[in-house]
């Protein structure tokens, strides 16, 4: 993604280390490396904290997959945006000792025809080695 549109698009200041989205914009993959050490037990207590602070969405269902002796922990879920409804699926890692944020989003209307590629994407954080 262009850095003009990510700044538009993720106003706050603090945006993902790598975005990655379809020419219209409707589907994005984030990556963040967190900047701290953890362990696979951190990332469900990360993923609660996530939870815990958005009490507007709607939550799905919440996984744990190995990769690679990578655990990810992930859940899907609804959020809702000024023009529409979005689904997304967060996931944390820990790759190495660093805690790896991910998130897949794309319009809520769409999920199902997105929803087994990001799933295939997702595994791949098993080697990601951080934007910073």
């Amino acid at each position: 993604m262009l850095p003009e549109i990510a700044e538009v698009k993720y106003f706050s200041g603090k945006r993902p280390d790598e975005i990655y989205t379809s020419l219209d914009m409707s589907v994005n993959f984030t990556f963040t490396d967190l900047g701290i050490s953890g362990n696979d037990q951190d990332t469900r207590l990360v993923t609660g904290l996530i939870k815990n602070a958005n009490p507007s969405y709607e939550f799905f269902e919440e996984n744990e997959d190995v990769e690679k002796d990578v655990i990810i922990h992930r859940f899907d879920f609804q959020s809702y945006g000024i023009d529409d409804e979005a689904y997304n699926i967060m996931y944390i890692a820990c790759t190495g000792n660093n805690l790896v944020q991910g998130i897949f989003s794309c319009m809520y209307k769409d999920r199902k025809e997105w929803e087994r590629a990001a799933l295939e994407v997702i595994k791949t954080v098993s080697q990601y080695q951080g934007g910073r």
